[in-house]
């Protein structure tokens, strides 16, 4: 019996724990179903939010992929009015999705329309935008970087192509850079151009040397290095 009856008294000290437990709510579950409320409402405003940003990262790549069709009529035209209208057009999309990821792609198609009109300086400086727009890790910088020096190089403005011809040397230089070999071979190009022989061929052999000749799937910049090479030997 001894044993029954401290089976019943723990039985009693539990049940008698378990009710004062409950019955104290402002010590304990107030503070835990406020705790509960603020998690679930935090969980509930993440997945939203997300929902938020994926549905307008979409929104924004279906209007580029229109405005790119857009774009493609306006080459079919090929007159001022619609070039006019295209600089307009991807200005207005880029305010409209500014936050988004495809924003600078905008500006990149703007900085064309721009140079269609003959508007080499604002197209310039288009690009730079897209280019400000841009994280350095991000695969579209080095291509959008490349361009602008490429553009510079071009002007007649002996400032912007010194400022080009820097930033070209610093991307051709940069093993970081995922279009290295682009650099590299525009960079031996600039030199031919001006009639440095010995300075393109040295970048150019530096290109076919390096390790981009010996990846899995060559890079065709290394293919027009070499083509370029033969050239000068000739």
């Amino acid at each position: 019996m001894a044993f029954v009856d401290e089976f019943k008294a723990l039985c009693m000290f539990v049940g008698r724990e378990i009710r004062d437990f409950f019955e104290d709510q402002s010590r304990f579950l107030k503070p835990l179903a406020i705790v509960s409320v603020v998690m679930f409402a935090a969980a509930g405003g993440y997945v939203g939010y997300r929902y938020y940003v994926v549905s307008q990262e979409q929104d924004a790549h279906r209007s580029f992929v229109q405005y790119l069709e857009t774009f493609q009529t306006a080459q079919q035209a090929n007159n001022s009015q619609e070039w006019e209208r295209m600089v307009s057009l991807f200005e207005s999309g880029y305010q409209e999705h500014k936050q988004r990821n495809v924003a600078p792609l905008f500006l990149a198609m703007k900085a064309d329309a721009q140079l269609q009109l003959g508007q080499q300086v604002e197209s310039i400086n288009t690009l730079q935008r897209a280019v400000d727009a841009l994280p350095q890790k991000s695969k579209l910088y080095p291509m959008l970087a490349t361009k602008q020096a490429l553009m510079q190089l071009d002007s007649d403005d002996d400032a912007l192509s010194k400022d080009g011809l820097a930033q070209l040397v610093s991307l051709a230089r940069d093993t970081d850079n995922s279009l290295q070999d682009m650099a590299l071979y525009y960079l031996g190009r600039y030199y031919w151009a001006q009639d440095k022989i010995e300075d393109a061929k040295k970048v150019w052999q530096d290109l076919e040397d390096s390790s981009w000749s010996q990846k899995a799937y060559p890079s065709p910049w290394v293919a027009q290095a070499q083509q370029s090479l033969q050239q000068l030997a000739a």
